[in-house]
């Protein structure tokens, strides 16, 4: 991958200070791509599984919809992990996608994007 290269570098660094320094700036990386993916983008498209939904998962939504792009989620798990009952997840997240004109579905066999 891109970033593989310079994971396996960082890792070899003995010096805890440095390889810190090393993964923090691998991080930023990865954070820039995916900023500028999201940026480029006219739709997203989030998985939102898991008994709390993936912290940068949440992010990406949030950061999309600031930007007033299309956002889209997919929650398969059948646990509910929102705020309320019937929440299938935080109420923030469900505020953020809907607000955009997205939905958030609950089967791959009901995901339909307009073109």
């Amino acid at each position: 991958t891109l970033f593989s290269v310079d994971i396996e570098n960082a890792n070899q660094i003995q010096d805890y200070e440095s390889r810190v320094k090393a993964f923090k700036a691998i991080a930023n990386m990865i954070g820039e791509v995916n900023e500028l993916g999201i940026l480029e983008s006219d739709v997203l498209f989030a998985v939102i599984d898991g008994a709390e939904v993936d912290s940068g998962t949440a992010s990406e939504i949030g950061f999309a919809s600031a930007l007033g792009k299309l956002s889209y989620g997919l929650r398969t798990d059948l646990r509910d992990s929102g705020d309320f009952i019937g929440l299938p997840v935080n109420l923030q997240i469900i505020r953020f996608i809907e607000r955009t004109g997205g939905k958030i579905f609950r089967k791959i066999s009901e995901v339909s994007i307009p073109a």
